[in-house]
């Protein structure tokens, strides 16, 4: 199973039903949104290039899913601090070198408001379709792709057994995958406290 037709032909014959092909795609994208809730991995994380901030404001892309850091562009670079927007707003506007941020909507405000920031996210799985026929999680994990659209198959379909069953795979398999990536982080020697 390594595309969007294998995964079609797969989840029909797991949930014996031919006639979901139309409600199929809807399968798919709530599966989808369940992994890009939960899952965190290396695959997703993609670089913010060094971005001048327009009044505090740095507008985050299409496919972001979430933050991994944010750091002002200076020398050495300093790490922002994650808070609310509560916090924030009660913050007069300053210029200066970025220290804090918070997620609102689709931007990212930064405190003081002047400067250039740079990063890294965890950008959205790029959505299986007729037309993107493969991503990098059919690739590496055609299981959690399969196991997933069922669950959300048996939802349409009232089997709640099944369901249940491939929910529990599910919750294994994000788990798994999660673990193994952060251990692939971190190996390759013993963690060092960098100073800043």
């Amino acid at each position: 199973m390594t595309n969007y037709s294998d995964l079609l032909a797969s989840v029909a014959l797991w949930v014996h039903r031919t006639d979901l092909t139309s409600q199929m795609p809807d399968f798919i994208a709530l599966a989808e949104a369940e992994f890009n809730r939960r899952l965190r991995v290396r695959d997703m994380e993609t670089a913010i290039p060094s971005t001048a901030l327009v009044s505090g404001e740095y507008a985050l892309p299409s496919d972001f899913a979430a933050m991994k850091y944010l750091k002002a562009d200076t020398s050495p670079p300093q790490t922002l601090q994650l808070t609310t927007q509560e916090y924030l707003a009660d913050k007069h506007d300053q210029a200066g070198t970025p220290l804090y941020f918070a997620i609102s909507g689709t931007k990212a405000i930064c405190w003081p408001t002047s400067g250039s920031i740079k990063g890294v996210y965890f950008a959205k799985i790029p959505a299986l379709t007729s037309l993107n026929t493969s991503n990098w999680l059919m690739t590496k994990h055609p299981d959690l792709y399969l196991f997933g659209v069922i669950a959300q198959a048996c939802v349409f379909t009232r089997d709640a057994p099944l369901e249940a069953a491939m929910n529990q795979r599910v919750d294994r398999l994000i788990a798994s995958i999660n673990s193994d990536s952060k251990a692939a982080e971190i190996s390759g020697g013993p963690l060092t406290v960098r100073v800043r």
